[in-house]
């Protein structure tokens, strides 16, 4: 079933780019609060999308709900879209954990490790504030589908 596989795509993604997420905040301890608010958001996506897989679609798949097939079709449109945002979240997050692969050009840190943690650090917060207002758009978009989702579940009396 289409909404069942579309569900574990979005919170395979948004457990990867969580914890990625986890990552650049442990080594970035004053990392901006938007790092810890995206963080938190797909971690709540995550828990939303995997309850919505453990508890509504069993029910769906297993009853006669009396929802038309184009419900499904509805839900796993939301899905898709919700899958998309946090892709483009994951490859935000990724350019933004690779800053500073390579500093010396082997791919290695140089010897002096405490400039190049520097050099580093800042690189990821301008390159986290140049992606700062697609990421509250992308954020804020997901809230949309989540929303959309409770109202998908509400309409169908799910």
């Amino acid at each position: 079933m289409e909404p069942v596989s579309a569900i574990l795509a979005i919170t395979g993604a948004t457990i990867r780019t969580g914890s990625k997420l986890w990552e650049i905040s442990g080594e970035w301890r004053d990392a901006p609060s938007d790092v810890r608010f995206l963080r938190d958001d797909l971690a709540s996506t995550e828990r939303f999308f995997y309850q919505i897989q453990q508890v509504v679609l069993p029910g769906i798949c297993s009853a006669d709900t009396g929802s038309p097939l184009v419900s499904l079709a509805e839900l796993e449109q939301l899905v898709d879209q919700g899958i998309a945002m946090v892709r483009k979240l994951e490859a935000i997050v990724d350019r933004v954990t690779t800053v500073g692969a390579g500093i010396d050009g082997g791919g290695h840190p140089s010897a002096d490790r405490e400039g190049v943690a520097v050099k580093v650090g800042k690189a990821k917060r301008c390159l986290w504030i140049r992606y700062s207002r697609r990421v509250a758009k992308l954020r804020a978009d997901l809230a949309i589908v989540r929303s959309s989702v409770c109202g998908w579940l509400i309409l169908y009396n799910v």
